[in-house]
């Protein structure tokens, strides 16, 4: 019998049981066949991991929080949003992006950022330039640094490559 019970899986991994952070770990119910110094060492083994699971996702979380094309905008990225008025999935690419094609939103719905953008934000102190074709092919537009908005009808579900050229 495990000393602890899963909650929830961790998704991609193989992992059958794990500790959720936050939660309590139960040293109630002895396992068969241990006196009181193995309850010890596998209270300190249990406490030990608790932390070390703690940290890992501190530090992977705090290390996401202004990675480019990670579908958060932080400040200093460019947001194309699936969505008007910047709702929905975000694709936050803070280079030049030749082809939409290569790109989906990290979140739902997970379909390609190309002809699939209603509403922008640039977060950062560049001048952006969208175009309706791949490799600023089309018509063209600029988004100033700091100005968010919805789509205009030349660009609503049309823009497929974005530059920065500051």
């Amino acid at each position: 019998m495990p000393l602890w019970k899963a909650s929830q899986r961790i998704p991609g991994e193989n992992f059958s049981e794990f500790i959720e952070i936050g939660q309590a770990v139960s040293l109630a119910e002895p396992m068969a066949g241990m006196g009181e110094t193995g309850m010890r060492k596998s209270a300190a083994v249990a406490v030990t991991v608790v932390a070390a699971l703690g940290m890992t996702m501190l530090s992977a979380g705090s290390a996401n929080a202004a990675t480019s094309g990670d579908g958060y905008l932080a400040s200093g990225e460019m947001g194309f949003f699936y969505l008007k008025g910047q709702g929905g999935p975000v694709f936050d690419p803070e280079m030049n992006i030749p082809d939409f094609s290569k790109f989906v939103y990290t979140r739902q719905p997970q379909t390609t950022v190309n002809d699939n953008t209603l509403s922008y934000w640039n977060r950062s102190s560049k001048t952006w330039y969208v175009y309706t074709d791949s490799f600023r092919g089309g018509v063209r537009g600029s988004i100033p640094a700091g100005h968010k908005g919805d789509a205009s009808a030349n660009f609503a579900n049309k823009i497929s490559s974005a530059y920065n050229f500051n």
